[in-house]
């Protein structure tokens, strides 16, 4: 018996994910841009919460620590939309998409790992964390243009495959 993982998209989300993804994307981009581009730190976000590790002006485990939850609440939206968009089924599913998805996780990966070895080489300091938090945040977005592009051009060939078989018949 053969395995294979993606012969009935076990894998993937339904389709209706996606627009749900593409919610909260929204209030995830805005808490991030509120709290890092405009340093805002709203006192709703100021909660107690329990932390593993925690360090500030002294290292704590497993405590509960004072903490302002906007990055870590916009952090969580993005992600988890971010997921729900690049791991959704299409609309009208078709097997040929598995090789596009196969395809642009592919290339999506090679991105991914160049972009974290120059980061590597070339970026120091917090700076570097930042840049490598924000990888993670690229990859599911090249991942989404890639597959989309792929998805495109299939569309296109296969539309101008069928309106020449079109033209044949008649």
């Amino acid at each position: 018996m053969r395995f294979n993982i993606f012969k009935k998209n076990e894998l993937l989300l339904s389709h209706k994910f996606k627009p749900v993804g593409l919610i909260l994307i929204l209030p995830g981009i805005f808490l991030l841009l509120l709290r890092f581009y405009f340093e805002e730190k709203p006192t709703l976000f100021d909660i107690k919460a329990f932390a593993i590790y925690s360090t500030y002006l002294e290292t704590k485990y497993f405590s509960i620590i004072e903490n302002h939850f906007t990055e870590e609440l916009g952090g969580l939206l993005l992600f988890i939309g971010l997921a729900f968009v690049t791991l959704s089924k299409e609309r009208i599913e078709k097997p040929e998409y598995n090789t596009l998805r196969l395809k642009s996780f592919i290339i999506t990966f090679f991105f991914t790992y160049a972009f974290i070895i120059a980061t590597v080489l070339f970026v120091y300091g917090i700076a570097f964390i930042k840049i490598i938090l924000m990888s993670l945040v690229l990859q599911s977005l090249v991942y989404i243009i890639v597959f989309k592009y792929f998805l495109l051009v299939y569309n296109k060939s296969e539309s101008a495959t069928r309106n020449e078989y079109q033209k044949d018949t008649i």
